[in-house]
């Protein structure tokens, strides 16, 4: 637990010095800590996250270099196992593996965040709270998609429609969830406005029909397999189900409508928050196929939290200040629930490092 409190309260104290104080001295050397001590803490981990184990028994089959072939006929990606091969080429042992991916996805993080808000160490320490373990220890493959989707926003917005679905290309590379995102080009129009509410209320009573509409997919290739497989667990229990539909789909759209309408500002990434309300509740309903729509669109739901909150504290409107720390308050405590729920926490501690290897249970299910 000490390992993980390190990165915690670096990034806290960083937040009063740099973000709200506007200290500059020392900022760099900070945040390159963090990335080199993530990258690590996380590269050499041991058995630590529920589908790591789950991965490493899977790199025991996968293929070398050598013996590489590119399909989408494998369970795994061909962009993954291409990693995988490059690492396998190496050492036949996972940690080599790890290492390139938490390098992958540290580095796009730090360097996404870097270039899209001027408060990094709030963005990043929201994104501890809401999305780091579950990116660099349990959707493995989908993060990369995840994160080099977060590159393609720029093109999307600007319409350079070859580099974005290059980019969508190489995102399902890594995982066959990125397909949805051949359709966000039209989904641009989508902010929080009176059209928003219907639309919302639309999707909602649609929902009760998914599984319907679900059955005549399965006979298209590849994506249809996965979507009967996935039409057979549409739940993982009421109480999780309602509070991921608070954590994903309520509380962002009450925090936008905060914001625009409340506060009387320009929202940050407001249509991937817009659509990130739209599919958590869609995720109530089916919470394996969109729950992981979901992975594509957290990211700028924590910049442009993390903006808004360190904004509305430096403001010199105490009423602002003080709505800023209530919502954040709450924040933490409804995304910090989500870990005691089931005892989640142990899938990450206690922590064990290839040095000194530990197989402590993770099946945290059957406790």
């Amino acid at each position: 637990m000490f390992l993980y409190t390190i990165p915690f309260f670096i990034t806290l104290v960083s937040i009063f010095a740099f973000d709200i104080n506007g200290y500059k001295k020392g900022k760099i050397i900070v945040w390159a800590f963090l990335y080199i001590y993530l990258l690590l803490l996380i590269g050499f981990r041991y058995r630590v996250g529920g589908d790591t184990i789950n991965y490493m028994g899977y790199y025991e089959w996968q293929s070398d270099l050598e013996n590489y072939q590119f399909t989408f006929g494998d369970i795994m990606q061909p962009g993954y196992n291409f990693l995988c091969a490059v690492t396998k080429s190496i050492s036949p042992d996972f940690y080599v593996f790890q290492l390139l991916h938490s390098f992958i996805v540290n580095t796009l993080l730090f360097i996404f965040i870097s270039k899209n808000t001027k408060y990094i160490f709030s963005a990043l320490f929201v994104f501890f709270f809401m999305s780091y373990m579950n990116f660099t220890c349990e959707v493995m493959r989908e993060s990369i998609a995840a994160l080099i989707f977060a590159f393609l926003y720029k093109p999307l917005i600007q319409k350079k429609w070859m580099i974005y679905y290059l980019g969508v290309t190489l995102c399902m590379m890594f995982h066959l969830s990125a397909f949805i995102l051949i359709i966000f080009p039209f989904l641009t129009w989508i902010k929080f406005n009176r059209k928003y509410l219907l639309l919302l209320i639309c999707i909602s009573l649609g929902m009760f029909f998914l599984n319907r509409v679900l059955i005549l997919t399965q006979n298209v290739l590849i994506i249809g397999d996965k979507i009967a497989d996935y039409t057979n667990e549409t739940t993982h229990g009421l109480l999780v189900d309602s509070l991921k539909l608070l954590r994903l789909g309520l509380f962002p759209i009450l925090f936008a409508l905060l914001i625009k309408f409340g506060c009387h500002r320009k929202i940050m990434f407001e249509n991937p928050i817009a659509l990130l309300g739209l599919f958590g509740f869609m995720a109530f309903f089916n919470p394996v196929i969109f729950g992981r729509v979901i992975n594509y669109l957290i990211i700028f739901f924590t910049l442009s939290f993390s903006f808004e909150i360190i904004s509305l504290i430096k403001s010199c409107k105490s009423n602002l200040r003080h709505n800023a720390i209530t919502l954040s308050l709450f924040f933490f405590i409804l995304y910090g629930s989500g870990y005691t729920m089931y005892k989640v926490y142990q899938l990450y501690t206690p922590y064990s490092s290839i040095f000194n290897p530990v197989n402590y249970d993770r099946n945290i299910f059957n406790k």
